[in-house]
């Protein structure tokens, strides 16, 4: 398997919950004007769903080399010694940022898988803690390993199959 499938499950993956979010959106419009009451909980899960996203798009964001940083860096016109040595802090920065996201979500995870920990309001709208904090503990994960990786890979414009073609 190429990692650039991983990076495409994620995409796959994003889209996929964006369009549960769009759907939980128009499902509960359509309830307020037709019924005059919202959907229980379509609040507060909207609000988790756009935390989901966010850590299931950012690990192919990093793949991809789509972070800011990173096409600054390469519209920089630096010479390319120095472009790759940017790239490397780039890379060793965002690392460390999503491994500390990684380490410190950790615990509150275990937390909330051991105690049974809900989100929302209760009785009306409870889903469990843990599988939010998962994928915000295996999104970063995979962000700080694709950065480590990206440097190696070829640039987008080289990759087969890549959009540019």
């Amino acid at each position: 398997m190429n990692i650039a499938h991983v990076g495409k499950a994620f995409d796959l993956l994003s889209g996929g919950a964006i369009c549960i979010a769009a759907v939980l959106v128009c499902l509960d419009v359509a309830a307020r004007a037709v019924f005059g009451t919202s959907i229980d909980g379509a609040a507060e899960a909207g609000a988790l769903l756009v935390g989901v996203i966010l850590f299931i798009q950012l690990p192919a964001s990093v793949l991809g080399r789509k972070l800011t940083s990173t096409e600054l860096i390469q519209a920089s016109g630096a010479p390319g010694v120095i472009r790759r040595i940017l790239q490397w802090i780039g890379a060793v920065a965002t690392a460390l940022v999503f491994g500390a996201i990684a380490v410190a979500v950790w615990p509150g995870l275990l937390a909330a898988f051991g105690s049974g920990e809900y989100l929302g309001v209760q009785g009306i709208f409870e889903l469990p803690a843990w599988p939010f904090r998962a994928t915000i503990v295996l999104g970063a994960a995979f962000c700080c390993i694709f950065a480590l990786v990206a440097p190696f890979l070829p640039e987008a414009e080289e990759q087969p199959g890549s959009e540019d073609e």
